[in-house]
């Protein structure tokens, strides 16, 4: 019989586990069984317990686990209620504060911990000067547990703050014309092939080929990275002018993902309407679908947006027009989708309003917690608000109808869960 001696492993917390091998012959476990234990584990124990056996190492690392084990902390996570957020603090315009990055959960103290001095870590040994970068990263996604950050225009770089892996990105392709002189705006986001197994992005870049000719051409071009080719490719457009919505968003459902975009005028290019763009990440394709009729007979006083409602694809309008300076915000889910195609939703219900509130200046949805809050952020407002000025997320209890402060104004906030995806060779 061949014995295997124990092993002690110490975790993150400070205290050890043991793992008891004695006495046990290598086939006590099958390789299923053994599979569900190590699914409970976190991702520094399991980068740990690659090291006991290199049947253990060779299980870690296989492909079908690492999903099997996101799977199943994400349903942990879910059953607690209590699925956390990565999110980011802005720089102020003109300061030389970094960008700050957190976990959002009701478990830390006053809901954040920050990840900025992990983040620092990481990409140490890629920038020689890391002051700079830190001034202007913004977080553009979040899939599998790995992070897209975007910082200088066509910079990028994938992160896995669970196993303290950072990869830079080849630098898009973009193909662009001699005569462009400046990017106008870029617009990144992050999702998974669910059949090819395959993390990619897709961005659009708009550009113009004279900023000081207020007829100048302006021009969408569009193109998707793949990180098992670590290569860039370009894409067809899905319609000749477009103007997104600045959000990251838990947009991502199925392996396709959705956005509020504007249908512009060709001449004018003021917003005919509100339309909802989706990309396939499986076929890379886009397609344009009309948004669920929000009922409004001026939908110029609110604004459209995508977010996640108990696992639901959800539109949410932002209405800005109601009397003595309030606002409300009505949420639609998607409940049927074409059977042939996944992606295109046939059907929505209204299900309900959060509000009414205080308009303030500015108000913007970011998320629905867990347990059935949301987080909102507000800027601007009046003396005696709960907001009076600058710009701060707050906790909104709906049925309550009660604010709670964070202290701090978060820009994006997408689910986040650990994994062991990897960046360099998966």
């Amino acid at each position: 019989m061949e014995l295997h001696p124990h092993r002690q492993i110490f975790t993150p917390f400070g205290g050890p586990f043991r793992i008891v091998l004695v006495g046990v012959k290598k086939s006590a476990f099958s390789e299923d069984m053994l599979e569900e234990m190590l699914c409970r584990m976190s991702v520094r124990q399991l980068l740990q317990l690659r090291c006991v056996s290199k049947l253990w190492h060779s299980l870690i690392d296989k492909h079908t686990f690492i999903m099997k084990h996101y799977q199943a902390r994400y349903k942990m996570l879910k059953d607690e209620n209590d699925i956390p957020f990565f999110t980011d603090k802005p720089s102020v315009y003109g300061s030389s504060d970094p960008v700050h990055f957190y976990l959002l959960s009701k478990k830390f103290d006053n809901f954040l911990l920050c990840l900025t001095p992990d983040l620092h870590r990481d990409t140490a040994p890629y920038f020689i000067d890391n002051s700079e970068i830190s001034r202007t990263l913004y977080c553009a996604g979040v899939v599998h547990g790995v992070v897209l950050l975007h910082w200088f225009g066509e910079n990028l770089g994938l992160w896995n703050p669970a196993t303290r892996e950072f990869k830079l990105l080849p630098r898009p392709r973009s193909n662009l014309p001699d005569h462009v002189k400046e990017y106008v705006g870029t617009f990144n986001s992050m999702g998974f092939d669910p059949k090819s197994n395959d993390l990619k992005i897709v961005r659009s870049v708009d550009l113009t080929t004279d900023l000081d000719d207020a007829e100048s051409e302006q021009k969408l071009i569009y193109e998707t990275y793949s990180l098992r080719a670590n290569s860039w490719k370009s894409l067809e457009e899905p319609h000749p002018h477009l103007y997104f919505h600045d959000s990251v968003s838990d947009g991502c459902f199925n392996g396709v993902h959705y956005w509020p975009a504007d249908e512009l005028d060709s001449g004018t290019f003021c917003a005919l309407r509100t339309v909802l763009l989706s990309f396939d990440y499986t076929t890379d394709s886009f397609r344009l679908l009309d948004a669920p009729p929000t009922g409004y007979e001026d939908e110029s006083k609110g604004e459209l947006s995508i977010a996640k409602y108990k696992e639901l694809l959800a539109v949410l309008f932002t209405d800005k027009g109601l009397a003595d300076n309030m606002c409300r915000i009505d949420v639609w889910v998607a409940t049927r989708f074409d059977e042939n195609n996944h992606g295109i939703p046939l059907s929505w219900d209204y299900v309900l309003s959060i509000g009414p509130m205080p308009k303030f200046h500015n108000l913007w949805f970011t998320a629905f917690l867990p347990d059935g809050d949301v987080l909102l952020t507000l800027q601007g407002g009046h003396e005696g608000d709960v907001i009076a000025f600058g710009h701060e997320t707050t906790v909104f209890n709906i049925s309550a109808l009660e604010y709670k402060r964070l202290g701090v104004g978060l820009a994006c906030c997408v689910r986040y869960v650990e994994s062991l995806f990897p960046l360099s060779k998966w």
